[in-house]
């Protein structure tokens, strides 16, 4: 240490901090706050700090580390590898004996600036503060908030959520309030933030812009990124609410299930209410529709009251209970999907050239364990019921798809048409298509379905393995003689047929279809039966 004028004293300490042995000395405490955050450092690195102090008391407190050797394992953009060199400095200054000032700069990664003031019960409380990241500068806002500004390259919010969900949990046990992040942050925030990748939601959100205002629990945003753009409030006191107004809204890419141990143990909580908007839905490049999503939680479930998908040529609702209390969870839902032109709906959703003209409709129930808005097809039961008239199969890739997976979006490129092309290459012209599909553990079975065109009839039976993408499938094809004939009338007519003609048989053409659906097995049993 050294004298200066005026009774002040300057003290300089150096030495090595070795935060595993520090971690192994803190794991045979009781955790705190403190232990918490230290058991994401590991090495071993050099340290100084320098105290200045005036008639004994201390006037500011600053340490400084090159961090050389150390190891982050704190979520992004706070993580560090152990040949990165990123200086660390903290500064406490004494404002007065009741105020005081915190600085913070880590490399280049962020730079904060805290004003606290101190309570009657001794705590010191943040008046207003500010956290730039980037090469910025941090100045201290005028108004009585923290604002938060700046570019982060790949910000892993999920993770920090749950660090600081266990953090608060700990200074909550240990009763030490002045840790918690209300010491730090203010109530009222201000975002600014460009971020690069943002992990939220089990999702990720590219070149993510974040205007928002954050009151105590109320969240009022306005987002742009390549998913999303729009408006959204949150409001996290009692039932949870949030509301969306979206001028677009992109299914995200999911995040790898790798760590998402800790995230799905918080699944049985309760879900919000959810009031959702979207004048522009897509699954990746393919527009669905506008979306509407209003949906809450009761006692039991979260209850989906609506969704809707809406465009020019289809329409598709679901409502349904999510069991999302007692595990298994599992989903429970009343879909129906109808179109006025099916050949232009196809074409929407990624399948051209398959279909031309036609309307129909898809309706029925589903149940599956898991999540509400992603099938689990080896637990998919249910029923559903097919209607389709006035279309033509026309030239398509030989690939039998999921009909029945439209309820999982994520699904729908493979999942939406019949393929026929091995038996009709140059097309087939339909009146009418009628026919139930009953499910069971993912087992997709053919009950009656038949299909009525001018040039024949098809009986369609047997099953498909929507989990394994396999099928065996029976085909019919009967000759339609010219005659016209409701869907509901082709069994009584080829019955009929067999009493009336003349070679006491009717002619046609039966397929077998087995294999998978990518390189699927066309066989043709019989010519004349």
């Amino acid at each position: 240490s050294k004298p200066l004028n005026n009774d002040k004293k300057q003290i300089t300490l150096e030495g090595q901090a070795n935060f595993d042995r520090f971690n192994t000395r803190l794991s045979q405490k009781s955790p705190s706050a403190l232990q918490f955050w230290l058991q994401h450092i590991h090495g071993t690195t050099d340290w100084t700090a320098i105290i200045d102090m005036n008639n004994s008391q201390i006037m500011t407190l600053q340490i400084a580390s090159s961090l050389n050797d150390v190891t982050s394992v704190l979520p992004a953009p706070f993580s560090k590898t152990h040949d990165e060199t990123i200086p660390l400095t903290f500064t406490k200054t004494a404002i007065d004996s009741a105020n005081e000032k915190l600085f913070f700069q880590l490399g280049e990664k962020v730079t904060a600036e805290i004003h606290r003031t101190q309570t009657k019960q001794g705590d010191f409380i943040p008046v207003r503060g500010v956290m730039s990241f980037g090469n910025r500068s941090a100045t201290l806002p005028s108004e009585k908030l923290t604002l938060m500004h700046g570019p982060i390259p790949l910000l892993e919010w999920d993770k920090w959520q749950e660090m600081l969900d266990q953090h608060e949990a700990i200074v909550g046990l240990s009763k030490q309030q002045s840790r918690g992040i209300d010491a730090l942050l203010t109530h009222h925030i201000r975002f600014d933030l460009n971020v690069g990748v943002l992990d939220f939601l089990g999702s990720r959100f590219n070149d993510f812009i974040l205007h928002a205002d954050k009151q105590s629990s109320e969240w009022t945003t306005d987002v742009t990124s390549r998913e999303v753009t729009g408006k959204i409030h949150w409001n996290a006191t009692g039932k949870k609410k949030a509301t969306a107004r979206l001028k677009k809204l992109v299914v995200p890419e999911s995040l790898p299930e790798n760590g998402t141990a800790e995230r799905k143990k918080h699944e049985s909580q309760n879900w919000p209410i959810i009031d959702l908007h979207a004048d522009e839905f897509f699954y990746k490049e393919k527009l669905l529709g506008q979306l509407t999503l209003l949906a809450e939680q009761n006692k039991e479930n979260w209850v989906v009251d609506q969704m809707e998908i809406s465009h020019k040529h289809s329409i598709f609702t679901a409502k349904g209970i999510w069991k999302n209390r007692q595990e298994p969870f599992s989903m429970y839902a009343e879909i129906k999907l109808t179109t006025s032109d099916i050949g232009k709906f196809l074409n929407r959703v990624g399948y051209p050239d398959r279909i031309a003209r036609g309307e129909g409709s898809l309706e029925g129930h589903l149940s599956w364990q898991g999540k509400p808005f992603s099938v689990d097809f080896p637990t998919l039961s249910g029923q559903l019921k097919l209607a389709a008239k006035h279309g033509q199969f026309t030239k398509f890739k030989p690939v039998i798809s999921k009909l029945l997976g439209i309820f999982d979006l994520k699904a729908l490129p493979r999942r939406l048409t019949l393929d026929f092309y091995d038996i009709f290459s140059q097309g087939f012209g339909f009146d009418d298509i009628l026919g139930n599909v009953r499910i069971d553990h993912g087992i997709a079975t053919f009950v009656d379905l038949e299909i009525a065109g001018s040039s024949a009839y098809l009986a369609v039976s047997g099953e498909i393995n929507l989990d394994q993408e396999t099928q065996s499938l029976r085909i019919k094809m009967f000759p339609s003689l010219g005659l016209v004939t409701p869907v509901i009338g082709i069994a009584s007519m080829i019955a009929d047929l067999s009493l009336k003609d003349p070679f006491g048989r009717v002619m046609f053409n039966e397929y077998a279809i087995t294999g998978t659906w990518d390189e699927p097995l066309v066989k043709k049993l019989s010519e004349e039966n």
